[in-house]
């Protein structure tokens, strides 16, 4: 295990873009159900296949292992 507690060669990016009011602009369009978020949760007993689909680019959106 790296320092982080990820498994050696794992690596987790955040996402990082614009500015605070462009988030407030977001969080308006979604409020209003403009945006609909892509989310596809696994459970952590299978975080490796979550993560070998964010490889493999099969994920639309946002992929979730919650601990």
């Amino acid at each position: 295990m790296s320092p982080l507690g990820l498994p050696f060669g794992v690596s987790v990016t955040p996402t990082c873009w614009g500015t605070r009011p462009e988030l407030h602009d977001v969080l308006r369009l979604a409020a209003r159900g403009d945006l609909r978020p892509h989310v596809r949760t696994w459970p952590l007993s299978r975080a490796t296949e979550a993560y070998a689909a964010v490889a493999a680019g099969t994920v639309r959106g946002r992929a979730v292992v919650p601990d």
